[in-house]
């Protein structure tokens, strides 16, 4: 009943606080009533081959003529929604959501195209508390919750160590998420984004794509964070790291997440994911995310476009973790034209910075000046409505965080 098409059981959006608080009473699981169906079998997916010319162009994704299969996207008059930013998260992040990611989601963000989906544990009284909250207060996204899948996650070794954030059980679990992102949206495009992550400019089409329809893959040569990474795909060395860039979010093609449980599994030699998934928590500190893209990098090349930063060919980048509110300042100015200084009227550092890592397109003003130009087209074919209420949320934002920003503003 809560399925978004036929044959697809999604989870169902909160339409309606009736349905919260059904989901709420009965605690979601015991009935399946918002929950997608997760299993630890991955489900029959496509072949693991696959050839450029089935990849969209950017162009068409952005015409009129672009047909979207309704199956895989969700119809919106002559646009489709294609792509969908997964954030895997529970209820004690959720001063981290309010802090970063809500109020940046909703002053950047258009979710008629890109779909924020926040997935919480089934079987927590506490993640369907917080649901419910936040279903009644007006976010534009989606919640899923997350069947408890047949592990005993207290039982695994944790590959952080047993104590700290990263060292609960539930992290493991979490994890585990990142490898089944495709089970939590339907869109053709699966963007993986943290709970403590940010949005600070404008998501466009052209942040994603390349122009022969390739997904930018933003990484850094350097494997000292997740050395073992690579190890685990059988590359015999690894040279690229997608997260600690600390750009975000990480787009993948959603075939791509299951061929990579599809390829574990047989490296393996065994009968499920879930089990290939014990054995890469034998190796010690590892990041899925990492997985995923060197996954993508070295197997899919045709599908992917990989951006590392000591390329001079360079890429913007509209989001991440490590928040930093003189980024958001300067996204809100150029955007909306919120509160403009000189300094947040012609910092181009925020959309072309990596963290940790000097890109070698520190300097290229044009990649900053295009990226613009395009926000300013898109804000233009907005309702004035949606374009004014996401104005108001980069003044609400900047009002809220006024002292850190008149301390720090250069």
């Amino acid at each position: 009943m809560c399925s978004l098409f036929p044959g697809n059981p999604l989870a169902c959006p909160y339409d309606s606080r009736a349905l919260a608080l059904l989901c709420l009473w009965l605690l979601g699981a015991p009935l399946g009533l918002c929950s997608p169906i997760v299993s630890g079998a991955d489900r029959p997916d496509s072949p693991l081959n696959y050839s450029s010319s089935s990849l969209p162009s950017r162009e068409s994704l952005n015409s009129s003529s672009f047909s979207c299969p309704t199956e895989a996207h969700l119809l919106l008059g002559s646009r489709c929604t294609f792509a969908a930013v997964v954030v895997r998260s529970f209820h004690r992040e959720e001063k981290r959501l309010r802090r970063w990611l809500l109020p940046t989601h909703r002053a950047f963000v258009d979710s008629r195209k890109y779909e924020l989906v926040l997935v919480f544990d089934s079987e927590s009284l506490a993640d369907h508390q917080l649901v419910h909250r936040l279903s009644g207060e007006g976010h534009d996204l989606r919640f899923v919750f997350d069947p408890m899948p047949a592990m005993n996650f207290s039982a695994l070794p944790h590959p952080f160590g047993p104590s700290g954030w990263n060292g609960r059980p539930g992290y493991t679990r979490q994890m585990r998420s990142t490898f089944y992102l495709d089970n939590f949206s339907n869109r053709t495009v699966i963007g993986l984004m943290d709970s403590d992550a940010c949005f600070f400019s404008f998501l466009t089409d052209e942040v994603l794509l390349d122009p022969q329809g390739r997904l930018f893959l933003r990484m850094a040569h350097d494997p000292s964070q997740y050395a073992k990474d690579a190890a685990l795909l059988g590359l015999s060395r690894g040279t690229l790291d997608a997260m600690w860039i600390d750009r975000m979010p990480i787009f993948f093609w959603r075939e791509t997440i299951a061929n990579v449980r599809r390829f574990l599994t047989q490296r393996y030699h065994v009968q499920t994911f879930d089990q290939a998934f014990v054995k890469l928590l034998d190796v010690g500190r590892f990041s899925p995310v990492n997985v995923l893209a060197l996954y993508a990098a070295h197997f899919e090349p045709q599908r992917y476009h990989v951006v590392p930063h000591d390329r001079r060919t360079g890429v913007v980048s509209v989001g991440g973790n490590r928040c930093r509110p003189l980024d958001f300042a300067a996204g809100c100015c150029q955007t909306h034209a919120v509160r403009c200084s000189p300094w947040s009227q012609s910092d181009i550092s925020h959309v072309l910075r990596y963290n940790h890592y000097r890109v070698a397109w520190w300097y290229h003003r044009r990649l900053w000046d295009d990226h613009y130009q395009r926000v300013a087209r898109e804000l233009r074919k907005m309702p004035d409505a949606r374009r004014a209420a996401m104005k108001r949320a980069c003044e609400q934002f900047r009002e809220s965080n006024a002292s850190r920003l008149s301390y720090n503003m250069p």
